[in-house]
């Protein structure tokens, strides 16, 4: 190869040096930047527990509703015993 062949390529591989240089300097200073990473929450204990009681509260509210609901006997036989 010749001087003037191998120019070209010299230069284009030192504008790409420049370039991913350039490029590093860029992401260096936008890490920097950045604030530090906190430490990771302890999860909420309570969070669970209230929703775990609020459910279980209106399961047995439900189920003394449909519990009083049946001691009555059906209507249909109401209605038979008022007849006598």
């Amino acid at each position: 190869m010749s001087d003037s062949e191998v120019d070209p390529v010299v230069s284009t591989l030192q504008v790409e040096e420049e370039r991913q240089r350039a490029q590093a300097e860029r992401i260096g200073a936008l890490l920097s930047d950045l604030p530090e990473p906190r430490p990771p929450r302890r999860r909420s204990f309570f969070l669970p527990v209230i929703l775990f009681a609020v459910t279980a509260f209106f399961g047995v509210l439900l189920a003394e509703y449909n519990h009083v609901g049946s001691r009555q006997p059906p209507a249909h036989s109401r209605l038979q015993g008022c007849r006598r």
